[in-house]
């Protein structure tokens, strides 16, 4: 028998989708309750990309070091709650969690430290191998536009924008170490919030019968 606690055919919860219920409850539904499509962009699409292109390729930003976990898998249950996610990069000899992000706007080291991915993702890894990752930071990959452009008729038209890679990135350490307190705060945060959840798709299927 499937499972269904937080949306139509799903048994675990993901950051991403708890930030969703967070801000707005109402493209939750539209998304895990209903299987409507998700939002789509030229930004979405890119940033996957080139995380596949990390993840798969060593002599894509060779000088780049790959030689920990990449993309490794999470599944964790924690206070009852089944948690998945996918890290980008896990060095368990440091140990460290890395983010991968591209974007035209640089990260700082206080955008970093607000980052609550990070510090979530500490609790998963914890879970998942029983050690206290406290080092995490961001991979930026510099990104810039290109305006499409078609000529017709000696007239020149601007179509849609590109992404590209300028070349330039960055690691962007989070000053403060995560500590053991934030781990207990995001725990806390994912066991209320996804009990929320599922209560509220349990009076939607309620009402859907």
């Amino acid at each position: 028998m499937e499972i269904k606690l937080y949306g139509e055919g799903k048994d675990y919860v993901s950051y991403s989708a708890l930030k969703l219920w967070e801000s707005n409850p109402a493209e939750y539904r539209r998304i895990y309750y209903e299987g409507k499509p998700r939002p789509d962009s030229i930004y979405t699409r890119f940033g996957k990309h080139i995380h596949d292109q990390l993840e798969k390729y060593d002599d894509f930003y060779k000088e780049i070091d790959r030689t920990g976990l990449r993309e490794q898998q999470i599944l964790v249950t924690i206070g009852g709650v089944k948690v998945k996610a996918y890290i980008d990069y896990i060095d368990l000899r440091i140990p460290l969690i890395r983010d991968y992000k591209t974007s035209i706007k640089p990260w700082t080291p206080a955008k970093v430290q607000n980052h609550e991915q990070l510090p979530f993702y500490s609790l998963l890894v914890e879970h998942q191998f029983g050690i206290k990752v406290r080092d995490v930071d961001i991979l930026w990959l510099e990104t810039q536009h290109k305006q499409q452009t078609i000529k017709r008729g000696g007239v020149t038209i601007s179509g849609e924008k590109e992404l590209f890679l300028t070349g330039y990135w960055e690691v962007i350490k989070r000053p403060h170490k995560v500590t053991a307190l934030e781990r207990k705060r995001l725990k806390d945060w994912l066991i209320k919030t996804a009990k929320e959840v599922e209560l509220d798709y349990e009076q939607y299927r309620s009402e859907s019968n």
